[in-house]
């Protein structure tokens, strides 16, 4: 009876209905439209510096991976709050595709996921995570296992590829950022692997200590607003990337 209930506030809740009658193009076709958010998240994290510096830096500096190696976002506490709030997304998006919510479904599809979740973040794991079983059961769910470590790539011109969640990778082929795993596990960390503090608090907070430190010493309101709504390769005249070691050792000197 509360399902019930649940399912026809849901309902209401949607403003319209493609009322797919076929059960299954009904959950591709949610599959789909659920990733494309966090396709697009995802892609603006890796665009917009504020994201980059605030959110996502911190999630890439990792040289070595295994499954809780890479730090999670520094706002990943968000997930946990928009977490009832994304279920009744799902379920009114679920209720715009098909005659009913797809709540149950989207749950098996999550849970089936985890499968795969070892060998996303896991250097170790990348010869088995390359074969080709590991490889058509990661495309299936999407941007997981070897997809997802190649994300993690240091060179340069992976800095923007395999983003996306979404079946088959559909997303990132239609965007133009899918990238095939290479045969090899490739260098792994930020573009071009710069020595970096070992410190946990500055790899987490340096990107806050950034921006402030750019605000203080930059007094130009046009400067101002590029440093944070600027794209990441944007750098301020005054500027200091408290991440680096280098900055760390000169800091100690003085």
């Amino acid at each position: 009876a509360s399902i019930d209930g649940l399912n026809s506030i849901y309902a209401r809740l949607a403003p319209y209905s493609l009322n797919i009658k076929n059960y299954w193009l009904a959950i591709f076709v949610l599959l789909l439209a659920a990733s494309l958010p966090v396709y697009i998240v995802h892609y603006l994290s890796h665009k917009l510096r504020l994201l980059w510096l605030l959110a996502h830096k911190a999630h890439h500096c990792p040289e070595f991976l295994f499954p809780i190696a890479a730090p999670s976002n520094n706002i990943g506490f968000l997930e946990v709050l928009l977490g009832i709030p994304g279920v009744i997304f799902f379920a009114v998006l679920s209720s715009m595709i098909y005659t009913e919510p797809l709540i149950f479904e989207l749950a098996i599809w999550y849970t089936a996921k985890l499968s795969i979740e070892p060998f996303n973040h896991s250097s170790i794991h990348y010869d088995i995570a390359n074969s080709k079983w590991i490889r058509r059961i990661s495309m299936v769910f999407g941007d997981t296992g070897v997809y997802h470590l190649v994300h993690h790539s240091a060179y340069e011109r992976d800095q923007n590829v395999n983003f996306g969640p979404c079946p088959f990778m559909i997303w990132d082929r239609l965007f133009g950022t899918f990238r095939e795993p290479y045969q090899e596990v490739p260098p792994l960390g930020l573009t071009n692997q710069p020595k970096i503090s070992w410190s946990p608090m500055k790899i987490v907070f340096s990107g806050f200590a950034q921006l402030w430190y750019e605000w203080k010493n930059n007094p130009s309101w046009r400067i101002r607003f590029k440093i944070i709504f600027g794209d990441v390769f944007y750098l301020p005249p005054v500027t200091k990337d408290f991440l680096l070691a280098d900055n760390l050792s000169s800091e100690i000197s003085n």
